[in-house]
């Protein structure tokens, strides 16, 4: 038994064989491949890092709204019990919606790995490069799909050091404040 037995982890994962299909997120609909008519793992999406823009201005709708989710993650990361911290990262997922994302292929790696090394690092990772007409949007979602991913894990495991995990969380809560910064909104409270 983990700290997070009654997290609703069980959508986040392909059933067994004996197991019936249980419900997608809303979260993550657009972010996950159909395996045979089942949900497979959810995907990462990354924007490519030449498409990273070096300014965004996002409108002030979209600046309100991402406050509200990067300052709800750093709550959600930095609460005591994981599976609430859990179940709240899957709230903010569902109200990041990117409705203008596209699949992105790389002409130049930019390093010394092949195209097809990249593939290969991608597909076994589960990550879909993306160009979005949202960037702003795009870099929280994926801030939040790793956050629910790691959180995941730390709630189906004991066996992590707990220093780990804690380092690990500071790691997302810090880069919760630099997309913060970036976006113009200052310190998340």
């Amino acid at each position: 038994m983990t700290a997070c037995d009654d997290a609703p982890d069980a959508k986040w994962r392909v059933p067994a064989d004996d197991e019936p299909d249980v419900a997608a997120s809303p979260a993550t609909d657009h972010s996950r491949r159909r395996d045979g008519g089942r949900e497979a793992e959810p995907r990462l999406e990354l924007l490519l890092p030449d498409m990273l823009p070096s300014h965004l201005v996002p409108t002030p709708a979209e600046r309100d709204r991402l406050e509200g989710v990067l300052t709800g993650l750093v709550k959600a990361l930095q609460h005591p019990d994981r599976a609430v911290g859990l179940r709240r990262i899957e709230e903010l997922l569902a109200r990041v919606t990117v409705v203008d994302v596209r699949p992105a292929r790389m002409a130049d790696t930019g390093i010394p790995a092949k195209l097809e090394q990249v593939d290969d690092f991608d597909t076994y990772f589960r990550v879909d490069r993306i160009d979005s007409a949202q960037p702003a949007s795009s870099l929280v979602r994926g801030l939040l799909q790793t956050s629910h991913a790691v959180m995941s894990l730390f709630c189906r495991s004991d066996q992590l050091p707990s220093e780990r995990a804690e380092q690990q969380i500071a790691g997302f809560v810090s880069y919760a404040n630099l997309l913060g910064k970036t976006f113009g909104l200052g310190r998340l409270q």
